[in-house]
């Protein structure tokens, strides 16, 4: 019975709800290699597909069924995979057809059948080694595979290989893969082992020969007790000794830059809205995804630079690294995700990406880019709704109705004789004179007086305005509610300055002009764009550096007479 690790490898491709997928463990064999097709379909069955198409190009050597009942949050899924070892009957580039069950089709696959390899040495054995390279010159930290090949032909109970370790390389494991190989009519199982070399050094690199010792099963026989006896035989194989020759980095590569020497190297962005949609002191995320063949994830660089523009803060989370690997190769992945804030109105540029990396099948040097990207910036809707409630209200106390003076009563007294008539007209005169003088002087002091009574009553509403402002300010700061913090705290800037169009963090920074001030308004926008915060900040060390400002502002008008509010 074969041991688990030389059981067929291969991966299974995850299949959409009620689909249809095939998948193969390799798509290039020689005339004699076996490989696995998997047919997996996801949901209830009660048969299986027509596989008779396959007769054609293929023999079919044997076939299993296997399904499986799964419950995921109380959904009951289900799928059925039908798995076959099959071997192509003759050279060239078949085709696995495509296959039809229950109104689902399958994606035919193209499999490149060479000619017989020749004979390895040894082949005369039951059991060989066959040791293979990709390339044995090649750059410094470029990837090398190195397979090596276990044939048996007869039952192996155990395999002990010793530890895969090469000076002036960092060796990791690929995938390992199993199949059968008909040599001279006898057939063969092979167990292949691969792995992915990176020389960290220029020069030459010895891949030493490597024992590997098999325990082979014998026919079992009858003891003379009457019990199954057996026997088994060690068999010890080498491996093939390499010489890698190792090039250093190109003198045609950027100097200052990160060295990646790929197959393949691609930049990709994604925006979870419109970057059309700018808005001040509202964040928008961009992902930027760089993903290379050849390399592992530890090997790429930092993607995302500074902005280079004082209005443009970019709030950068951990960086995201992945390794995918197969039996050939490493594919890596790092993603950069990061929160952009622009804090004044107007035109941005988002800068360029560009990063050099040397493409080993050209053997020349070529750019991975995201071109700049600008961007008109509008106001903040809930900036400019706050500032046009602060408007209407100063507005309302500005248009109170001004003081109206008192309206006074004239009397007429009727002469009763000419001479009286005369006096009285005189008098009436005089006393009109002087009722004029003194209506006017009081009219006068009436009217001062209102006006600094209407003076006093909109500086005290406007006072009050403040007052409750600045409450509700501090108690978002008590609360720590840092969104509620930024929106009040722009509210009460505008009540309190209401000449200046505070709209933004900045617009306040630069109205109250102080470096602890600054400071902790930095650390707000960090707190509320970023997941990834250097210490717990708290909003009450912001209203305290605020509160210092003031004071220190207030020390410098004496001849205020507000009393003060934020003690």
């Amino acid at each position: 019975m074969f041991l688990g690790f030389f059981c067929l490898l291969f991966l299974a491709s995850a299949a959409n709800a009620q689909g249809l997928v095939a998948n193969v463990d390799r798509t290039t064999v020689s005339v004699d290699e076996t490989l696995t097709l998997s047919v997996r379909y996801s949901g209830s069955t009660n048969g299986q597909p027509d596989f008779s198409l396959l007769s054609e190009h293929f023999e079919i050597l044997n076939q299993q069924q296997n399904s499986q009942f799964n419950s995921i949050n109380g959904r009951i899924e289900s799928f059925t995979q039908w798995t076959m070892v099959i071997i192509p009957k003759r050279e060239g580039k078949l085709l696995i057809p495509s296959f039809k069950y229950k109104g689902e089709i399958s994606d035919a696959i193209e499999i490149s059948v060479n000619a017989s390899a020749p004979l390895p040495a040894g082949v005369k054995d039951v059991v060989f080694m066959e040791t293979e390279i990709s390339d044995t010159s090649v750059y410094v930290q470029e990837q090398v595979r190195l397979s090596y090949r276990f044939y048996y032909s007869v039952n192996v109970e155990s395999l002990e290989r010793p530890d895969m370790i090469i000076d002036g390389a960092i060796v990791e494991a690929l995938d390992e893969t199993s199949y059968r190989r008909n040599i001279a009519g006898v057939n063969y199982n092979v167990a292949e082992f691969n792995y992915a070399l990176f020389p960290q050094t220029s020069g030459t690199i010895d891949i030493p020969s490597q024992r590997w010792t098999a325990k082979l099963v014998q026919n079992a026989r009858r003891s003379v007790f009457g019990l199954q006896g057996g026997r088994y035989e060690l068999k010890r194989v080498d491996t093939d000794q390499i010489i890698l020759q190792i090039q250093p980095k190109p003198s045609a590569f950027p100097s200052n830059a990160t060295w990646l020497p790929s197959s393949n190297l691609v930049l990709e962005e994604k925006w979870n809205k419109d970057p059309d949609s700018f808005k001040v002191g509202e964040p928008i995320t961009r992902s930027v995804v760089l993903k290379a063949e050849g390399l592992t994830a530890s090997q790429l660089p930092d993607i995302v630079g500074e902005s280079g523009d004082p209005t443009l803060k970019f709030y950068p989370d951990q960086p995201i690294l992945m390794d995918n690997k197969d039996t050939k190769l490493f594919a890596s992945q790092r993603t950069e995700t990061l929160a952009i804030v622009v804090s004044e109105g107007g035109e941005v540029t988002i800068p360029a990406i560009r990063i050099p990396w040397w493409d080993t099948k050209t053997d020349s040097l070529k750019y991975a880019e995201l071109p700049q990207r600008r961007f008109i910036v509008a106001a903040s809707d809930k900036v400019s709704q706050s500032q046009a409630s602060k408007d209407s209200a100063i507005q309302q106390v500005a248009n109170e109705d001004p003081f109206q003076g008192p309206v006074l009563a004239r009397e007429s007294t009727a002469p009763s004789s000419p001479f009286n008539t005369l006096v009285s007209l005189v008098s009436s005169l005089l006393a009109v004179l002087f009722l004029y003088l003194w209506v006017s002087a009081r009219r006068k002091l009436s009217l001062l007086g209102g006006a600094q009574s209407d003076t006093n009553k909109t500086l005290q509403k406007t006072i009050q305005s403040e007052k409750r402002a600045w409450r509700d300010f501090s108690s978002a700061c008590e609360k720590n509610e840092l969104s509620l913090v930024r929106e009040r705290l722009l509210y009460w800037a505008n009540i309190r300055w209401p000449v200046n169009k505070i709209y933004s963090l900045s617009d306040f920074s630069r109205t109250i002009r102080s470096e602890d001030v600054s400071m902790q308004l930095e650390f707000l926008d960090a707190a509320l764009y970023s997941k990834q915060n250097e210490r717990e900040w708290k909003a009450k060390e912001l209203k305290g550096a605020i509160q210092n400002a003031l004071k220190n502002d207030d020390k410098a008008n004496q001849a205020s007479s507000l009393k003060p509010l934020y003690g």
